[in-house]
């Protein structure tokens, strides 16, 4: 089967790692897959060779905001008319809202994905994703509580409860030895992660731990905010981000602790895998 993976990008947060991971998996029963993105952006997860990326928009081709959109649209459009596609599989709010709006010009099936708490979406996303659930051909939720979000909108559309996959990588002997004293948070650096709070909460325990360093892996558009705020905190030196990390099993499995300090998740990845570590 030629199987399409629509998602935003590929860097990042926990949808795009699981994207990354479904693709690599399908390949492995040789399925030919093909994702596509909004625009370029480098993996989160190592990808197999045989697993195609195609950006609807490249970075060289970036201009006017509107016109990109346009750009992205028309291709998105010729894309799903054109390409011979057995089944697509749509990830996040834009690309499934996308990808509706085409959903009548292939035969091929179109499966959404929700991927986090339909409950925080703006109003009006909520509703347009309600609208383009309709004209989809399934769903895949990580909870009951997901599912139930829309059920009135299933009636054509068949749902299923599929919780989130940990990566291998993250399975591995118990931890020997001492562990290095860091406290980890990992996610993407914008207010949903909420790492304003976990800055707050070490720089209460900093003095009596002296030794201890908080280190936040991630990228977003906080990262010169919440620098600023832990240099406020008095703490700006013992606050490290590294950015992104493809060794995040053996940096994590080290960890004194994880902490998880989301406003909301749909089921967090990064959690799971701590906890997969045997990590506190």
């Amino acid at each position: 089967m030629k199987i399409t993976i629509f998602v935003s990008a590929l860097s990042g947060g926990g949808a795009e790692r699981v994207t990354c991971n479904l693709a690599n998996h399908l390949a492995d029963f040789n399925h030919e897959i093909e994702i596509l993105t909004m625009g370029d952006s480098v993996a989160a997860e190592p990808l197999c060779k045989n697993v195609k990326c195609s950006p609807l928009l490249t970075n060289e081709e970036r201009g006017n905001l509107f016109l990109n959109n346009i750009k992205r649209f028309l291709r998105l459009r010729r894309y799903v008319k054109t390409q011979m596609v057995d089944a697509y599989i749509v990830m996040l709010p834009i690309p499934t809202q996308l990808i509706a709006a085409f959903s009548h010009l292939t035969k091929a099936p179109i499966i959404m994905s929700e991927r986090a708490d339909p409950k925080v979406y703006s109003k009006r996303t909520q509703k347009n994703l309600k609208k383009a659930c309709k004209k989809l051909d399934g769903a895949v939720f990580q909870t009951n509580e997901a599912k139930d979000y829309y059920e009135s909108c299933l009636k054509a559309t068949e749902g299923i409860i599929i919780p989130n996959a940990i990566n291998p990588a993250f399975f591995r002997s118990k931890y020997e030895g001492d562990r290095e004293k860091v406290i980890v948070g990992i996610g993407r650096l914008n207010n949903q992660k909420n790492f304003q709070l976990l800055i707050s909460a070490f720089s209460r325990i900093s003095e009596k731990f002296l030794d201890y360093k908080l280190v936040i892996y991630g990228k977003g558009v906080l990262l010169e905010s919440l620098q600023n705020y832990a240099k406020e905190k008095g703490i700006g030196e013992r606050v490290e981000f590294p950015g992104f990390a493809t060794n995040m099993p053996e940096i994590l499995e080290k960890a004194s602790m994880f902490v998880l300090s989301s406003d909301y998740e749909g089921m967090p990845n990064a959690l799971m895998e701590a906890m997969a570590l045997g990590v506190p």
